[in-house]
């Protein structure tokens, strides 16, 4: 939020003739970062955070200079109130953030110290738009879902981007693309890219998963569960219409039947077997994950 003596100084070369409102770090250097958006599909807290990691890992031992972020749609600020036994235990970062567990999966695979600018909340995108609105930040405008929320999820992304001067930044949205709550963080993922092109890239990595064991017949998805979530409204009602196409699928299912409904070529689909631990995933398919 503004200071309250810099807010003129702030809005001096700013015109309310157009409703578009996309604020940028006056440190972000647009193009100089790449973006990799990890989303799940089926359900919630099977793997986008390890998954995610492993292939910061990877990224990272090839010189590259990566920061993650976990987003959040829950309302709540951080996690510290968050029952244990429905959410998993609370994992508090050196700057006594509380947040998701993923974020401490991040710091052990990548070796950082980590702070509230790797996590963030629904809860702390509105209370942030609020608070600007009470001060007067918006100049009078209507403030609305897209741009000024949308632009508030661009801030936090773009923020981290400068503050780490990263080569990419892992972007891991909590649940899955089907919820309420995670549409207006797909809407601005979906800005960041367009407004950043053509030198910016936004690779999206879109997970599922095993419902079921997989059956006698050493098929790793019987069809019924198969069935189960192709027949999900995901790829059609919210990333197809929104303009994304996963760049890398991974799922334990046949490769041409996922095609048909994701718009991704045979080549990007990538059937990830057991591991025996969550660092196995890092080489197992790590030359296929380079290549894309």
């Amino acid at each position: 939020m503004t200071k309250r003596k810099d807010l003129l100084a702030s809005v001096s070369d700013v015109s309310t003739e157009s409703e578009f409102f996309s604020p940028i770090p006056k440190e972000y250097k647009p193009g100089k970062t790449r973006y990799v958006v990890v989303v799940g599909t089926v359900m919630s807290g099977l793997g986008k955070g390890i998954f995610s990691s492993c292939l910061a890992k990877l990224m990272q031992d090839k010189g590259l200079k990566v920061a993650p972020i976990k987003l959040e749609g829950y309302l709540n600020i951080d996690s510290g109130t968050l029952n244990p036994f429905r959410h998993g235990e609370v994992f508090v970062l050196d700057d006594g953030m509380e947040c998701d567990m993923d974020l401490g999966t991040y710091e052990r695979m990548l070796d950082q110290q980590l702070s509230g600018a790797n996590f963030c909340t629904s809860g702390q995108i509105f209370s942030s738009v609020l608070n600007k609105e009470r001060h007067g930040d918006y100049l009078g405008r209507d403030v609305q879902m897209i741009p000024h929320v949308t632009g508030e999820v661009k801030l936090k992304i773009r923020g981290l981007a400068a503050r780490t001067d990263a080569d990419i930044v892992f972007v891991e949205i909590g649940g899955t693309v089907g919820d309420l709550e995670n549409a207006f963080y797909i809407e601005a993922m979906r800005e960041l890219a367009y407004e950043d092109a053509p030198a910016a890239l936004v690779s999206w990595r879109l997970l599922t998963y095993l419902s079921r064991r997989p059956s006698a017949s050493r098929s790793q998805k019987p069809p019924s569960s198969e069935s189960e979530i192709l027949c999900r409204p995901e790829f059609s009602r919210i990333l197809s219409p929104a303009g994304h196409t996963p760049r890398s699928l991974r799922r334990p299912v046949r490769k041409s039947v996922f095609t048909a409904t994701s718009h991704s070529g045979e080549s990007s689909v990538c059937t990830i077997a057991p591991a025996y631990t969550r660092y196995h995933l890092c080489c197992g398919k790590a030359g296929w994950i380079l290549k894309y």
